[in-house]
C-alpha cells in the first residue's frame, strides 16, 4: 500500500515538474512582452493620473497616456529604419569591393586594431591559427 502511494507521488511530481519544464520553454519567448507590457503600465500610470481631471473616463486618459509615451518611440523607430535604408546602398557596395581573397596573416597583424589591441607575439599566433582554420579547414 505505501510503495503503491509513494509510486503515484512521484509519478505525480515528476508530471508536474515535466509540464513546469514545457511551459516555461513554450512561455519563454512571450516573457520579454509581458515585461515590457508591465513597464509600459507602469510609465503610463503616473501621466494617466495627471490626464484624468481633463478626460471624462479613466480609459480616456490611460489611452491618451499611452499615445504620448509611445508615439515618441515610434517616431524614434522610423528615424532607425530610415537611416539603415539610406544607408544600405553604400554598405552594400563596400561588401561587394571587399576582396577577401587578398587576406593572409600578414594584412590582418598589420591592422591598427589588432596591433592595437593583441600584444605581438599572441596576435600572430591567433591570426595564423584562424587563417589556418580558414582556408584549411
Amino acid at each position: 500500500m505505501i510503495s503503491g502511494l509513494k509510486n503515484n507521488i512521484t509519478s505525480a511530481i515528476f508530471v508536474i515538474i515535466l509540464l513546469m519544464v514545457v511551459s516555461a520553454i513554450l512561455l519563454t519567448p512571450m516573457l520579454s512582452m509581458v515585461v515590457l507590457g508591465a513597464i509600459f503600465a507602469y510609465a503610463i500610470r503616473p501621466l494617466s493620473r495627471k490626464l484624468e481631471p481633463y478626460t471624462k473616463f479613466q480609459s480616456v486618459a490611460i489611452f491618451v497616456g499611452m499615445i504620448i509615451v509611445i508615439f515618441p518611440l515610434i517616431v524614434i523607430l522610423l528615424i532607425f529604419i530610415n537611416t539603415i535604408i539610406s544607408a544600405a546602398p553604400s554598405l552594400i557596395i563596400f561588401v561587394k569591393n571587399l576582396n577577401l581573397s587578398s587576406i593572409n596573416s600578414t594584412t590582418l597583424q598589420n591592422y591598427p586594431l589588432i596591433q592595437q589591441n593583441f600584444p605581438g607575439s599572441t596576435s600572430s599566433q591567433m591570426i595564423n591559427s584562424v587563417v589556418n582554420i580558414r582556408w584549411n579547414g
